[in-house]
């Protein structure tokens, strides 16, 4: 948040520099993270915001008064630039700018395995993503978190690698075709390995 420290991330491995703050006034900054937010995770709130920006306290909720107060702050100051949505019955807040994608926006068919870095799965608000608390405590654990298995927008299932073997859990029944996909997806991973298999894991998936 003082911007004396550059953190670079690619995919793989972290790197920090110690660097020296940028002279311009933190303002228009600050006004551009939330931007940026917002442009990444979509519709969210300001309480998200303070999560999500990693300058505040770590887990979703904890954030005290005032870090949430100075969130709020930032919204307000882009009131001009924000829309109100609805989203299962909550008040958030979109980009006015990004207002005609939403509305044109239409459901993708596609199967992938997430890494479990990616931005889509770095949203505050885990209870949206995954209804159930139980699958939210697979995906993620207090320990190294799995990637995420996800089937036309919806996540199904988690997945792990060890060399060329990877184990998918899924939390329901898969179409033949959404297996098929998956093992596709392995298939064409860029890793050195001799072979490459899926192993299923189902354990207490309904039937």
């Amino acid at each position: 948040m003082t911007g004396a420290v550059r953190i670079e991330w690619d995919g793989a491995t972290t790197s920090w520099w110690l660097v020296e703050p940028p002279a311009e006034a933190p303002e228009r900054p600050r006004l551009e993270l939330a931007r940026r937010f917002l442009r990444s995770v979509g519709l969210s709130t300001a309480k998200e915001f303070a999560w999500w920006s990693g300058g505040w306290a770590g887990s979703f909720g904890a954030s005290t008064r005032g870090e949430l107060s100075d969130a709020q702050h930032t919204f307000r100051s882009l009131e001009k630039e924000l829309i109100e949505v609805e989203v299962e019955g909550r008040k958030r807040w979109a980009l006015r700018t990004d207002r005609s994608r939403l509305e044109r926006a239409a459901p993708v068919d596609t199967v992938r395995l997430l890494p479990a870095g990616d931005p889509f799965l770095a949203s505050a608000d885990r209870g949206l993503l995954v209804p159930q608390p139980r699958f939210r405590s697979e995906l993620w654990p207090k320990s190294v978190w799995p990637g995420a298995l996800l089937v036309n927008g919806e996540l199904v299932g988690t997945w792990r690698r060890q060399l060329g073997r990877v184990t998918v859990r899924a939390w329901r029944p898969l179409e033949p075709e959404v297996t098929e996909a998956v093992e596709d997806e392995v298939s064409s991973m860029p890793i050195e390995s001799a072979t490459k298999e899926v192993c299923w894991s189902t354990g207490d998936v309904p039937r």
